[in-house]
């Protein structure tokens, strides 16, 4: 029989027991490091692989062992992530610290990204390019812009790492209202193309037209969807917004699913190995 959500929450013995479910088909551990079988328990109560003597426990390597959040506290929070709180009022629920909530949520945010069916192009970007926008080493600035492919009621996200700033203003970008995110109109393959600021946009922020509503190919239903998520928020900086823009991707492919699941299934995935400790 299926646990509820209030029999799963109800302590932190049972949260426990529901992410190490689902960590594990059948229960049936393995060793992370060289996939055997064969592992016995020590003292503290990790395991240790009787192959290649790695100790683990079962959340090693996976997204929740970057946080020191208490299970039970981690199914609240992202419950409350699924009904779209902003992060204050979560803090306030859990009253945990607000960096501590921030880190959870990004953590939410990257296990999506890991989780997505183009991950390695994006994971590439994230932790081996950082936050760095703009490549100095060239003449000419570059923006990092995302295209929007849209087919059957499903979205995809590219990501397009670095594009000319000079092929962006040939596009006619326009900034979403009170925001400093910019969208264009069709360019093959991608519906629309979007971006978050660039060097000289100030001179589009000062002019009318570009704050009246854009329509792009008549408007997307994502992009319907995914501008009045946009403009709830006070503002998403730069370095997060490529982590946002994933998020709606996601929520918007599930949007008739059950996100709760598919996140607490995300969350104890396998840290790919490129960002594994």
């Amino acid at each position: 029989m299926k646990k509820t959500f209030e029999q799963i929450v109800n302590t932190e013995k049972s949260a426990t027991a529901f992410f190490r479910k689902l960590c594990w088909d059948n229960y049936r551990r393995y060793c992370i490091r060289c996939h055997s079988f064969q592992y016995y328990r020590t003292a503290q109560q990790t395991m240790r692989c009787k192959r290649c003597g790695y100790t683990f426990h079962d959340f090693t390597g996976r997204w929740i062992s970057k946080s020191q959040i208490p299970y039970r506290q981690w199914l609240l929070l992202i419950k409350f992530f699924e009904a779209e709180l902003p992060a204050k009022q979560i803090t306030d629920k859990l009253t945990i610290s607000y960096p501590t909530t921030l880190k959870a949520l990004e953590l939410l945010r990257l296990a999506i990204i890991a989780n997505a069916p183009d991950s390695s192009s994006w994971l590439d970007y994230f932790y081996f390019r950082g936050k760095e926008w703009v490549d100095r080493q060239k003449k000419e600035a570059l923006v990092g812009v995302f295209g929007i492919i849209e087919q059957q009621g499903r979205v995809k996200i590219d990501i397009l790492k670095y594009f000319p700033m000079t092929t962006l203003i040939t596009l006619k970008p326009k900034m979403l209202r009170d925001t400093k995110i910019f969208y264009t109109d069709a360019c093959y393959p991608y519906v629309a193309l979007i971006f978050h600021n660039f060097k000289g946009s100030q001179q589009y922020e000062k002019q009318d037209e570009y704050q009246e509503t854009y329509k792009i190919n008549g408007e997307s239903d994502f992009w319907s969807y995914a501008k009045s998520k946009i403009l709830k928020h006070r503002g998403i900086s730069l370095d997060k917004f490529p982590h946002y823009l994933k998020e709606l991707e996601f929520r918007y492919n599930h949007r008739d699913g059950d996100l709760f699941y598919l996140l607490c299934k995300y969350l104890v995935s396998f840290i790919p190995k490129a960002d594994n400790e």
